[in-house]
């Protein structure tokens, strides 16, 4: 839902901004940048679990040679890096 919300966001702000709407209800509020670069940021925290559990679903049958790059993927979530917010 989130990555689906950041794709139609600039939408949803043109919208909520409008004029049809701010004479209706004038109390609308939008996401600021902050909201945004930290969906943004859950978001791409959440890629690797969405990405495993999308290929285990879709399998039929497991096989032990797809654990290692699914717990590879995994890996990454652990390891802190300089660009992460705190």
């Amino acid at each position: 839902m989130i990555e689906r919300f950041l794709e139609l966001q600039p939408a949803v702000y043109a919208a909520l901004t409008s004029k049809e709407i701010r004479s209706v209800n004038k109390d609308v509020s939008t996401l600021s940048e902050t909201d945004i670069s930290n969906a943004e940021e859950v978001l791409a925290c959440l890629k690797p679990l969405r990405t495993v559990t999308t290929v285990l679903c879709t399998e039929e049958t497991h096989t032990i040679s797809i654990i290692p790059p699914l717990q590879n993927q995994l890996s990454t979530l652990k390891t802190p890096s300089d660009h992460d917010s705190t």
